[in-house]
């Protein structure tokens, strides 16, 4: 469980899973599991995607109230291994747009990030 409040550290940060608050709003965050793999052969389940929070200029806590709603962002799974491909693939990323200044915490209060800037690839 995460925690987004105002408040200007890199333009990302990685959640795992939990939930993230703006102001009074919660929003919940889950990482993509990985795939199985096929031992017998030696293979490799796909990585699970990441769960990213993403500073942007143009985004306000109401915009991102209002584009999403559901408050839930979850990665995708890693794909398991098979014989024709003894690597999965990895798992989709899920980003989360947050405006300029937002501090990211745990649910326990432990500061992930403290007043995101803007990314500067984006």
């Amino acid at each position: 469980m995460c925690t987004l409040s105002e408040g200007v550290s890199p333009g990302t940060s990685r959640l795992w899973c939990g939930a993230v608050a703006c102001g009074s709003e919660r929003l919940f965050t889950r990482g993509g599991s990985g795939g199985m793999g096929y031992p017998r052969l030696g293979g490799e389940g796909g990585k699970g995607g990441d769960v990213w929070v993403v500073a942007h200029k143009k985004m306000t806590l109401k915009q991102l109230k209002d584009k999403y709603p559901q408050k839930r962002f979850v990665a995708g799974e890693g794909a398991n291994s098979r014989v024709s491909a003894l690597k999965g693939s990895r798992g989709k990323d899920c980003e989360i747009p947050v405006p300029v200044g937002i501090s990211v915490t745990d649910e326990n209060g432990k500061v992930i990030d403290s007043q995101m800037q803007e990314n500067p690839l984006c």
